[in-house]
């Protein structure tokens, strides 16, 4: 597959993105943006962006200051409505728990945080607006996402895109991805692995319910429609934010390094270490890791076993295996023979 398989960036799309946006601020810089063209734009942040894009016969909202301010406030507004009504007909009554201090329940404090953001996020765009300002080429990139990755595969097989399916299959995804390794298979195991732990989390503390349904056919559908992208398609498009899910050893490391954190912060608090370094003790549990990686594929170099490895898991019957701990103890089961 690694033959087959190509990534490439999307410099083009992002050198058009970048193009018409430079255009757009040198038209900004180069005319006068009057008060009144300000105002309209800040107006458009209070639920008015979308009239304001199909009002296209008045002259006052086709600037394209006013039209850019008209597109964000309607893409925030489209995201934030959508989110609430999802939230408030299928979730909220999951969190009706009311909390003990504050006497009040877990639902109306995520209301608050909610309605908190779309307040910041009118009153930030209105401000822009209103100093004749608008989103810089950063803040275009985190909303546009120009660091999407065209993943291509016009040449594969019928096997090969059967793999790329099957990496978005719990379990499986990991086998699949360290046989067939590329940012496809690599994206699909890390996002499996975490549907599996959040799934295993939500039915562990709030039961199998109908929230954990609707999680499970949203996956499924997921999973449905990168298995038609795959097999009818010969491009995949990867956002940008794919690249911040943890991998499996990446989230065991994190794992293992919060205690060792707490117990900094505690060394901290009480006068006896004056500094934290999380990101320094995540590097070096990943540095141990790979030691003792490199330490047992030293040490354990012999193969050879009497028996099928696989009646190692077998109660009862493994315990042919417990003569081999006595013979030669660099066989690469021994830990397997010892559990």
């Amino acid at each position: 597959m690694e033959g087959i398989f190509c990534q490439k960036k999307k410099n083009m799309l992002f050198y058009k993105q970048y193009h018409s946006f430079y255009s757009l601020c040198s038209l900004f810089t180069s005319t006068m943006i009057t008060q009144k063209i300000k105002t309209n734009a800040a107006i458009s942040y209070f639920f008015l962006g979308w009239i304001f894009l199909l009002a296209r016969n008045n002259a006052n909202f086709q600037d394209p200051f006013v039209k850019e301010h008209a597109k964000i406030a309607t893409k925030g507004h489209a995201l934030f409505l959508v989110g609430y009504i999802v939230y408030s007909h299928f979730l909220s009554t999951f969190f009706y728990q009311t909390i003990p201090f504050i006497n009040m329940s877990i639902d109306r404090v995520i209301d608050l945080v909610v309605f908190t953001i779309l307040t910041g996020f009118i009153l930030f765009g209105a401000y822009r607006a209103s100093k004749g300002e608008i989103l810089s080429t950063t803040e275009q990139a985190i909303l546009v996402d120009t660091n999407a990755t065209i993943f291509t595969y016009d040449s594969a097989t019928e096997t090969e895109r059967v793999m790329l399916f099957l990496s978005y299959v719990p379990f499986i995804g990991i086998s699949i991805a360290r046989k067939y390794n590329n940012i496809i298979t690599t994206v699909g195991a890390n996002i499996s692995t975490l549907f599996i732990i959040c799934y295993g989390l939500s039915i562990i503390f709030l039961g199998f319910n109908s929230f954990s349904m609707i999680f499970l056919f949203l996956y499924i559908l997921l999973v449905v429609y990168l298995g038609v992208r795959f097999f009818f398609s010969n491009h995949c498009r990867l956002p940008g934010f794919f690249k911040y899910i943890p991998a499996l050893d990446t989230l065991w490391s994190m794992m293992r390094v919060i205690p060792k954190y707490l117990i900094q912060i505690f060394l901290v608090s009480t006068g006896k270490k004056e500094t934290l370094h999380l990101k320094l003790l995540f590097e070096e549990m990943q540095a141990s890791d790979i030691r003792l990686q490199e330490t047992m594929r030293t040490y354990f170099t012999d193969k050879n076993i009497a028996f099928s490895p696989y009646l190692i898991f077998l109660p009862f019957i493994n315990l042919i295996f417990l003569p081999k701990l006595f013979l030669s103890r660099t066989t690469q089961y021994v830990m397997a023979i010892g559990q």
